[in-house]
């Protein structure tokens, strides 16, 4: 009676495990263009079609989904898009949550649908720049970005190559040229959720700050009247 006890606990578990790694939601931004599967353990290992002898209808059940859905071509499907690999373009979707579903048919009979949720969000807000202008030829030009607390904001002084710093704590960091004799420009190109490689990026327009500097009197020496 244990031993039943416990095998039955042993299969209970690793359905549950298997219920929850692939019940999966995930988060992205609007606009953004994902992939996914099922079946990669399929017998057949080292093919993309998955389970050999099935074919996958793929679609977003939620209204409002207004992006695309790309498939590869299963051999053992009647028709295109019906892989068990698919790439969602979500282009201009909404923001909210949606409802990916994939269906598998294998010869008359069909599987029970496998669904997980999506949830579109809206990339970061732009940051505000301000300034120290005007300053004094030699003294250090300061520019304060103020945004969202870890946000990474992408930058150029003066029309160089991209920067990149990281809003702090604080919700601002400051970016310093020292001992400017010139004037000064930032220009804000994009700001990200956070470093990640695929954070939620927003491109900005618009938000650009000069200082002013100014060149410092030249006196003439002292002469004795």
């Amino acid at each position: 009676m244990k031993n039943s006890t416990l095998k039955l606990f042993s299969f209970l578990a690793l359905v549950l495990a298997l219920y929850t790694a692939n019940a999966q939601d995930q988060t992205i931004c609007e606009g953004a263009v994902k992939n996914y599967t099922v079946d990669t353990q399929a017998p057949d290992g080292a093919s993309p079609d998955g389970t050999p002898g099935s074919w996958y209808t793929w679609s977003v059940s939620t209204p409002g989904f207004a992006g695309t859905i790309t498939a590869g071509n299963d051999a053992d499907g009647p028709g295109t898009n019906d892989s068990n690999q698919a790439t969602i373009d979500w282009d201009t979707t909404p923001i909210g949550i949606y409802t990916v579903e994939v269906v598998e048919t294998n010869g008359t009979c069909v599987g029970d649908p496998r669904t997980f949720t999506v949830e579109i969000v809206a990339g970061p807000t732009a940051p505000t720049v301000d300034t120290n202008s005007p300053i004094c030829s030699g003294d250090d030009a300061v520019f304060t970005i103020t945004g969202t607390p870890g946000n990474v904001v992408t930058y150029t002084i003066n029309g160089g190559a991209p920067l990149t710093t990281t809003i702090l704590g604080t919700g601002e960091v400051d970016v310093v040229i020292v001992g400017a004799t010139a004037n000064q420009t930032i220009v804000i190109t994009s700001v990200a959720t956070d470093s990640a490689s695929d954070a939620c990026t927003t491109t900005v327009t618009g938000v650009t700050a000069t200082i002013t500097v100014n060149a410092a009197p030249t006196t003439s020496p002292i002469i004795a009247l």
